[in-house]
C-alpha cells in the first residue's frame, strides 16, 4: 500500500501474555500440529488473556484448513492507524466479536508472532486419476 496505510501500535508483556510466551516456547512442534492439543488451548487462552473466543485450528471461510502456533504474544495498549491521512478511529473491542470462518478475531488488542499453516480446501485439491 506504499505511504497511503500509517498504523502506531504500543506493545505491552503483561502476567498472561508472558505466560502464554513461556508455554509457546516450551511446547513441541509435535503438540502445535495436535487438533487436540490446540482444541484445548484456543479457550484456555481465550480466557488467560480476555479476548473472547479463540481457535487455534479449523477451516477458514473458503474451507481451507489451518492450525495457528502463537509463540510470543503482548497486549496491545496504545495506537492509531491512519489510510490516505483519515484517522480510522479509536482503538478497543467491538462490540461483538467477529470471525473468519472458525477463526476469531480476538475481541482485545492482541500481537502474535508466530506460525501458521493452511491445508488445501476440498475444493481446491488436486484430483488424482
Amino acid at each position: 500500500m506504499g505511504t497511503r496505510l500509517s498504523w502506531r501500535l504500543a506493545l505491552k508483556a503483561t502476567s498472561a501474555t508472558r505466560a502464554m510466551t513461556t508455554m509457546g516456547a516450551v511446547m513441541p512442534q509435535r503438540a502445535w500440529n495436535s487438533d487436540a492439543v490446540l482444541g484445548s488451548m484456543g479457550p484456555m487462552a481465550g480466557g488467560v488473556l480476555r479476548s473472547g473466543r479463540v481457535r487455534l485450528h479449523g477451516r477458514t471461510p473458503n474451507g481451507q484448513g489451518f492450525k495457528a502456533a502463537p509463540l510470543q504474544v503482548w497486549r496491545v495498549i496504545d495506537g492509531d492507524a491512519e489510510l490516505d491521512g483519515t484517522s480510522l478511529g479509536a482503538l478497543g473491542p467491538l462490540a461483538e466479536q467477529s470471525r473468519l470462518g472458525d477463526f476469531w478475531l480476538p475481541q482485545r488488542g492482541l500481537f502474535f508472532v508466530g506460525q501458521a499453516r493452511f491445508t488445501a480446501s476440498a475444493a481446491t485439491a488436486p484430483v488424482n486419476g
